[in-house]
């Protein structure tokens, strides 16, 4: 009994000996493992590391070529719009130049004439000349006829005055204008020239209206009578009231005849600057009839060396209008059409 006992012992032992080699290998391959896993991961993490340093690298590169494309995007539409504005201005010289091309001296002429009509100083003087050449001479003896009191008179004066000024101002800008702006300006001139005349009427009345509306009529005749006037003064055969009136009256209706056989122009409903060299001429033979005509039949309203003054006169002046309408036509480079 002892002895299996001590044979069992020897077995119990030696199995767990072997158990515990067995075990001890196992744990040694375990921690063998453990430690391959160990340095995997040791690799893992230094390999993760290294990743992530990458990374944060592509990241920050990322980051600069977002700037660099914002900056270059940046650059190209400051560049976009330098270009446009350059180019706009380039286009603005380019088109005055071409206008500076096709401007003639004439119109340069029209162009700063009208600059210095804006001015107040060339209004006042434009003003005090109409007052001396128009209201003075040719309405004075109407100012006399309607007996309006001095404040009255002061109105009346002003209102011609400033309708006159529309005329001149606005006469400035049309030397340069096309067709279709010259008919702008015209339709402008006669609306406003209404304004003042319906104030006028207002002023005035019907009958006293009438009067005005035939002195009106008959400016371009009464202009020249105070001339001749102006001319016979010195020998003191100027004209009397009565004379003056029977050749104003002559001149208008030797004009009406004409403008009614021979379809004679208004200068007031026309534009000379822009007649051809034919209409120019046909103009100026139009013109000689109508002096002949007038000279013929004022011989029984003035004497002789009132005729031959009245005569001269025409003359003079027609030869002026001839000179006036050629340079006017050559300065604004009109075409010459046959």
């Amino acid at each position: 009994m002892k002895k299996l006992i001590t044979i069992l012992f020897i077995v119990s032992t030696t199995i767990l000996a072997v158990t515990y080699i067995l075990e001890l290998n196992n744990s040694k391959k375990l921690r063998e493992q453990l430690n391959e896993k160990n340095l995997e991961i040791k690799d893992a993490v230094q390999e993760l590391a290294v990743s992530k340093t990458e990374t944060v690298k592509l990241m920050k590169t990322i980051v600069d070529y977002k700037e660099e494309i914002a900056d270059l995007k940046s650059s190209k539409d400051e560049l976009a719009i330098q270009v446009e504005q350059q180019t706009e201005k380039l286009e603005n010289v380019a088109a005055e130049t071409e206008k500076n091309k096709k401007e003639t001296a004439g119109e340069k002429f029209a162009s700063g004439l009208a600059k210095m009509m804006k001015s107040p100083e060339m209004q006042e003087t434009m003003r005090m000349q109409i007052e001396n050449t128009l209201i003075n001479p040719v309405f004075g003896s109407l100012i006399k006829e309607l007996g309006l009191d001095e404040m009255d008179t002061e109105i009346f004066r002003n209102l011609l005055s400033h309708r006159f000024m529309i005329g001149a101002s606005s006469g400035m800008k049309m030397m340069k204008a096309d067709k279709e702006q010259k008919d702008a300006l015209k339709e402008q001139i006669k609306n406003e020239q209404k304004v003042v005349d319906s104030m006028i009427k207002e002023m005035l009345g019907d009958v006293d209206y009438k009067k005005y509306e035939g002195y009106m009529d008959s400016m371009e005749d009464r202009v020249v009578c105070n001339k001749i006037n102006q001319q016979l003064l010195l020998s003191g055969e100027n004209l009397t009231t009565e004379q003056n009136n029977r050749l104003v009256k002559v001149m208008g209706d030797e004009r009406l005849k004409l403008k009614e056989e021979e379809n004679f122009p208004e200068m007031k409903n026309s534009n000379p600057f822009d007649w051809t060299e034919n209409q120019m001429e046909k103009y100026l033979q139009q013109k000689r009839k109508l002096n002949d005509n007038t000279v013929k039949n004022s011989g029984k309203i003035l004497n002789e060396n009132q005729q031959n003054t009245l005569e001269l006169f025409l003359e003079n002046q027609l030869r002026l209008q001839e000179t006036q309408l050629k340079m006017a036509q050559k300065m604004f480079g009109k075409e010459k059409k046959k």
